[in-house]
C-alpha cells in the first residue's frame, strides 16, 4: 500500500527531504533561542528546562537511528562525467577529451559519510552565517545589552554550533570543512536511489 504521506526514497528529492527532517532535529537544541542562551553552570545550570533538554536529546538520537536507516538500505549511484578540456588540458587528444571520469555507488556507512555528513556539515556553517547577516540587518535594533531574553548573538550561535560538534565522530569533519557557497540547499550532484535487498521496513 502506497503511503502518499512520507518521502518517497526511491528518489533523492525523498531522500533529501529526510536528510532535512533528521538536521532540523539534531539543531533542535540551537534553533530554539530558550535553550541557546542558557550556559550550562552550576549556578545556572537548573535554568535549563529539564523537559526540553529531554526532547532534543530524544530528537537526535531519532534523527541518528531515521538517517542511519535511510543509508544502510539504499545505494546511491553517482553517473561518469566527461572531464572538461581544462581539466584534462588543452593539449590532449580529442579521444582523451572523451574519457569519462569513472562512476561511483556508495552504500552503507560510505555513503552516510560521503552524503548525509557532508549535508549536515555543510547546512552548520549555512546556519552560522544566516546568524551573521541577521546580526547585519538588526542595525538600531540590535541589543547588546541582553534585555532581549531571546536575543542570542551570532558569535555565542556559533560557539554553540562548534560545542555541537565538540567531541563527536564529526569533530574533525567539521573544523576542517570548507565551502565557499554555504547554501542550505543540497549543491552536490544528483545520485540514482536504489533499495538494496535486505531493506527493511
Amino acid at each position: 500500500m502506497a503511503l502518499e504521506h512520507l518521502p518517497d526514497l526511491t528518489n533523492f528529492d525523498g531522500v533529501l527531504d529526510i536528510m532535512v527532517i533528521c538536521n532540523l532535529f539534531k539543531f533542535s537544541d540551537l534553533l530554539n533561542a530558550f535553550t541557546k542562551m542558557f550556559k550550562t553552570t552550576s549556578e545556572n545550570g537548573a535554568e535549563v528546562p529539564v523537559l526540553d533538554a529531554y526532547r532534543s536529546v530524544q530528537l537526535r538520537a531519532k534523527a541518528r537511528r531515521l538517517v542511519r536507516w535511510v543509508f544502510m538500505n539504499h545505494s546511491f549511484s553517482f553517473e561518469a562525467v566527461k572531464a572538461s578540456d581544462s581539466e584534462m588540458g588543452a593539449e590532449s587528444k580529442d579521444e582523451d577529451r572523451d574519457k569519462e571520469k569513472g562512476s561511483r555507488t556508495l552504500t552503507g556507512q560510505a555513503a552516510l559519510e560521503n552524503i548525509y555528513n557532508v549535508f549536515l556539515v555543510q547546512q552548520a556553517y549555512a546556519l552560522e552565517e544566516y546568524a551573521f547577516h541577521a546580526e547585519d540587518h538588526r542595525g538600531s535594533d540590535a541589543r547588546d545589552d541582553r534585555q532581549d531574553r531571546l536575543y542570542v548573538r551570532p558569535d555565542e550561535f556559533q560557539d554553540a554550533m562548534q560545542l555541537h560538534f565538540d567531541g563527536s565522530d564529526l569533530e574533525d569533519f567539521y573544523l576542517s570543512f570548507r565551502l565557499v557557497n554555504r547554501t542550505l540547499s543540497w549543491n552536490g550532484p544528483i545520485p540514482i536511489v536504489m533499495r538494496l535487498p535486505q531493506f527493511t521496513e
